[in-house]
């Protein structure tokens, strides 16, 4: 249930945080975060990614093709880089 929604609040509440200091990029562990991180900020993203089928949707396809320039993406294991890979076959390795 945390996890549904616009996340409005969460949005302006990151954009605060950035605006307070220097950050150079913001590290988002899982999909709703870098969501959240590329709506509220205009950092470079690292996307941490602990689980398969992170990108099989299509909206999350194309919101990786939008995002390119700035979010690269970091899997925990082997297993969920090779995931990645197979949804994201012109993603950069």
């Amino acid at each position: 249930r945390d996890i549904r929604g616009l996340k409005l609040k969460a949005i302006r509440d990151l954009r605060e945080i950035a605006r307070s200091r220097d950050f150079r990029f913001c590290i988002a562990h899982r999909f709703k975060p870098i969501w959240i991180a590329s709506l509220a900020t205009r950092l470079p993203i690292v996307g941490v990614h602990h689980a398969f089928g992170d990108y099989q949707r299509l909206s999350r396809k194309v919101f990786a093709g939008l995002m390119s320039k700035r979010l690269s993406l970091l899997a925990v294991s082997d297993a969920v880089r090779d995931d990645i890979r197979r949804c994201l076959p012109k993603w950069p390795a």
